[in-house]
């Protein structure tokens, strides 16, 4: 699974789904749906904020905080979804009341309790094939 973690590169979806199997959450974006870069901008610099803001997460160790992902993901077919393991929100904006309804539901709560290990297939020092984990 992947490091939790804001992504600039797209984390694929098999790490991430993973993540989310250890009942973390995972908040993806996808800028084609929106007007401009800047609104895409100000959109991650919203979601960022959002999980720095969430407190840390008693089963995690440092440098992990807590089981929130943000990635960018080019296949989803919305500008803004958060994915927990068996359910999903979905919106044309980042909205975090909805996020935090939607977290407070699903974050800790899958049979794969857990937060540590995981990788960042996007780092080339993490020990994977060129390619293996990237979209």
């Amino acid at each position: 699974w992947g490091l939790f973690k804001n992504y600039a590169t797209p984390l694929a979806r098999g790490f991430y789904l993973h993540d989310a199997e250890h009942s973390g959450i995972v908040l993806l974006y996808n800028c084609d749906y929106l007007k401009s870069q800047a609104e895409c901008d100000t959109m991650v610099d919203a979601m960022t904020a959002y999980v720095a803001a969430k407190p840390s997460d008693s089963k995690c160790a440092l440098p992990t905080r807590n089981r929130f992902i943000v990635t960018p993901d080019a296949e989803l077919d919305v500008a803004y979804a958060a994915v927990a393991w068996g359910h999903s929100l979905k919106a044309a904006c980042f909205d975090a009341a909805a996020t935090d309804t939607f977290s407070d539901k699903h974050y800790g709560q899958n049979y794969e309790d857990l937060c540590g290990g995981g990788l960042d297939p996007t780092d080339p020092g993490a020990g994977l094939t060129k390619g293996c984990g990237l979209f």
